[in-house]
């Protein structure tokens, strides 16, 4: 007769353990050299099939399972069985098992086999399937449920909500979920929301799950529309302050917007107006930070479908205004930004090499040119109160309007000085302390609104005076 134990170690869940087959009955079976799982295996599943060599005067087996190599507590003791094998399941994960099993001739006396022993993977709850709100869900409630489907022996989900899709912060931040679903409540308006889930066991926890996103209210975002520009050189800078020296620049084609963002758009996106100048949805949003930009235009990328293009690592929320730590632009990405300066000027230009985009030069000498800058621009001599409605004024030759007035316009670059040497596709300095603006506002004379001239402030800044349009085009 033989004897087979195998030996796992930690406490097991429970096991099943059934025989199937025939009696195959012959000579006693005096060695199994044919166990499976071998002596000593490890990362063994915790459902399995022992199996031993028939003995073939065998009528049945018995057989015992611990996680005691003496067997003074069986895990598994089972007799009767008909078929030398025995299926277990429910067994504990990173667990020394030992077994052993006896043939029964029913003459002689079982005999336990020799003690075997085998190892049980480490096993993590799977990572949970998100299932409710569905992902790119809108219209969803300020208080809603979220749900998951169970994960197999997880004990406990932890649980994830923010604001931004790489969660550099949350809103919500829960472990020790017993239930595969978690209600959530004062969620903001107009507001996108990304959430995930992990599933823990004794052994351990699991990744995350990938991230879904739904949106509380239904939002109506009125994607800009978008001018192609075509790839090309010109001549960058000019005489106005830190313009100069003038140098060549070679930039790959890509869209911009045909307009300022307007306070509508602003508000569908971003659940929010800030403007001073509060005077309709044809307006150009203005009080906007360069960071605010940035965060307008990742998730406007997300309800087109595209890339975010800007990774940060943290918002610091701080007086009147929020702040992104570590950001990081890719320029790969086919989602939404701001320009870059020379997209900007290049675009303002629009194939034109005088100052300004309408073919005259600063200073305005005549009454035509004061008429000219009139029907080009909002600036300080027709527009001495605020901002007007984009669009209402002629656009330059490529069909953007307000390129020169209304709002100066943030841009990605810091601040730096120019070099003489020919660029292609430049972004700026990797660091500095204030962001690049361009083209002018309504509080300004003529000089600012020529297509060279430069303005800058530090990110944090958001000022009536400041507004943004967005590009997209991988560099």
């Amino acid at each position: 007769m033989n004897k087979l134990l195998w030996h796992f170690g930690a406490i097991a869940a429970l096991a099943l353990c059934a025989g199937c087959g025939g009696n195959n009955p012959a000579s006693l079976d005096q060695g199994n050299p044919n166990i499976s799982p071998e002596n000593g295996a490890t990362r063994v599943d915790t459902t399995i099939s022992l199996s031993w060599s028939a003995s073939p005067l065998a009528v049945s087996y018995s057989i015992q399972v611990s996680t005691d190599a003496t067997f003074a507590t069986a895990f598994v003791d089972q007799t009767g069985l008909t078929a030398p094998q025995c299926k277990l399941s429910g067994l504990s994960g990173s667990t020394v098992y030992y077994w052993r099993e006896d043939a029964e001739t029913g003459k002689w006396a079982g005999v336990w086999s020799g003690t075997y022993a085998f190892t049980t993977e480490v096993t993590i709850a799977p990572v949970p399937k998100l299932a409710l709100p569905a992902n790119g869900a809108a219209g969803q409630s300020t208080s809603l449920t979220l749900s998951w489907n169970p994960s197999r022996g997880a004990a406990s989900y932890g649980v994830q909500v923010s604001t931004t899709a790489g969660f550099a912060s949350t809103v919500l931040s829960e472990s020790g979920v017993t239930a595969p679903s978690f209600a959530v409540s004062s969620l903001q308006m107009y507001t996108i929301y990304y959430w995930r889930v992990n599933a823990g066991d004794a052994e351990g926890t699991s990744d995350w799950s990938a991230a879904w996103h739904f949106t509380v209210g239904n939002l109506k975002v009125i994607l800009p529309t978008m001018v192609n520009i075509p790839a090309g050189t010109f001549q960058m800078g000019g005489t106005a302050p830190y313009a100069s020296p003038v140098h060549s620049v070679t930039l790959g084609a890509f869209t911009m917007s045909q307009t300022l963002v307007t306070q509508e758009q602003y508000l569908a996106v971003m659940g929010t107006n800030p403007s001073y100048f509060d005077s309709g949805s044809t307006w150009p949003v203005e009080q906007v930070n360069w960071y605010d930009a940035a965060l307008f235009c990742n998730r406007l990328s997300v309800f087109a479908g595209l890339d975010t293009v800007y990774t940060y690592t943290g918002i610091y929320q701080g007086s009147g205004y929020d702040s992104l730590t570590n950001v990081t632009i890719n320029y790969s990405g086919n989602g939404y930004r701001l320009p870059t300066e020379a997209e900007y000027e290049y675009a303002c230009r629009a194939g034109t090499t005088t100052d300004y985009y309408w073919g005259k030069n600063y200073p305005p000498m005549t009454s035509a040119d004061t008429l000219a800058m009139d029907s080009n621009a909002a600036w300080k001599y027709n527009s001495p109160n605020g901002t007007q409605p984009v669009a209402r004024k002629n656009p330059n030759g490529w069909g953007l309007y307000d390129m020169a007035g209304n709002l100066w316009e943030w841009c990605n670059d810091w601040f730096g000085s120019y070099s003489s040497g020919a660029q292609t596709n430049p972004t700026g300095p990797s660091t500095g302390s204030y962001r690049m603006l361009r083209g002018g506002s309504w509080d300004d004379n003529g000089i600012a609104l020529t297509a060279a001239y430069r303005n800058m402030y530090y990110p944090g800044g958001g000022r009536y005076y400041y507004g943004f349009r967005v590009v997209s085009g991988a560099r």
